[in-house]
């Protein structure tokens, strides 16, 4: 039990390749924007999706498809916080759920407005078709984040949040771990796919449904100009609002992902990481508990270590061990030094 059980015939393959990757592309984009762009598409086209698949099996594709990389981070940060972050982050689902529902409403409404639009029936079906599903994805987007309040309202008690969060029979394979003589799993110690995929689909909808009006409306536009369907505004004047239309959503689109991009690798995490820095914390934790340790000092203790790489992190855990275990041993000498005196007095 004091490794994680990951299938190293699979992650051979790729923690060399990362390895062999990771020299290259310092030498290849020396700039951090460079690097942080290749990074992104490589790490999450490639790295992510592989881990995904041997971690949660065939439901990881589902997940890399679907599931939020912020959410997923978030709840795998959280699994083993203290009740205040639990709680905090259930209010923050709901308070976030809130306004992404009054967003997607807002979305539909425009959508409906568009769909009234003149010379719709004289341009290509594409942007009547683009805009209906973006009319039905900001609906579904008020559906699901009141869906995802309720859900998350019934959790009244942090254990019931992490229950959820890992899934409950996760759950109780780590209750009843600690008697079992075993590899534990990597996926006890990562969010469950259910939880990721209920708290990233509100955002998912509405992002589909505002992304689908905007290429709609791109769309349009262009035939409006192509085709000369506005007499009264004339074709040059048709030609420079769709021009118009498609810088700002350019620039629009270039200034969100270059700040993603900045930020990435600062942010990015991968799978079996975040299970491995998991399970040392659930291990800090309940040899602190064992040994009569308080789990906030085990905690604190953890986030000491945790500025310094993974092989020290371990070596300090079991450095760390070794001191508690040397502890016990001189407390039971004294109380074996006591019963020896108790009994010696106590035979006359």
């Amino acid at each position: 039990m004091d490794t994680l059980d990951w299938p190293d015939h699979r992650f051979g393959f790729i923690e060399n390749s990362m390895k062999l990757y990771t020299t290259m592309i310092n030498i290849v984009f020396p700039k951090r924007i460079a690097r942080g762009a290749w990074n992104y598409f490589v790490q999450e086209a490639f790295i992510t999706f592989y881990e995904y698949i041997v971690i949660y099996g065939p439901p990881g594709v589902v997940l890399w498809g679907f599931g939020s990389r912020g959410a997923w981070n978030t709840q795998a940060n959280l699994l083993d916080g203290n009740d205040e972050d639990i709680i905090s982050y259930r209010d923050s689902v709901q308070s976030t759920a809130s306004s992404i529902g009054v967003a997607g409403a807002i979305i539909a409404q425009v959508a409906i407005t568009a769909l009234s639009l003149q010379f719709l029936s004289q341009v290509h079906w594409v942007a009547h078709a683009l805009w209906v599903f973006s009319l039905v994805s900001g609906i579904m987007t008020v559906y699901y984040s009141v869906k995802q309040q309720s859900v998350m309202g019934r959790l009244s008690h942090p254990k019931e949040i992490r229950e959820w969060l890992r899934g409950i029979e996760v759950s109780r394979s780590l209750e009843t771990m600690a008697i079992q003589n075993h590899r534990p799993n990597p996926r006890w110690f990562l969010p469950g796919v259910p939880s990721v995929l209920t708290v990233s689909a509100p955002e998912l909808l509405m992002g589909a449904s505002l992304a689908s009006f905007l290429i709609g409306l791109g769309v349009y536009l262009g035939f409006v100009w192509s085709k000369q369907l506005d007499i009264a505004e004339g074709t040059i004047e048709s030609r420079d609002v769709f021009i118009i239309y498609i810088i700002s959503i350019t620039i629009s689109y270039l200034v969100y992902t270059l700040s993603i991009i900045a930020q990435y690798e600062d942010t990015y995490q991968r799978p079996r990481d975040v299970a491995e820095r998991n399970f040392m914390t659930w291990k800090v934790n309940s040899m602190g508990q064992n040994h009569g340790q308080s789990p906030l000092i085990a905690r604190r203790d953890l986030d000491q270590a945790s500025a310094i790489t993974a092989p020290v992190d371990l070596a300090e855990l079991l450095r760390r061990s070794a001191r508690l275990h040397r502890e016990s041993a001189a407390n039971d000498e004294v109380l074996a030094i006591y019963y020896q005196q108790q009994g010696t007095v106590a035979k006359p």
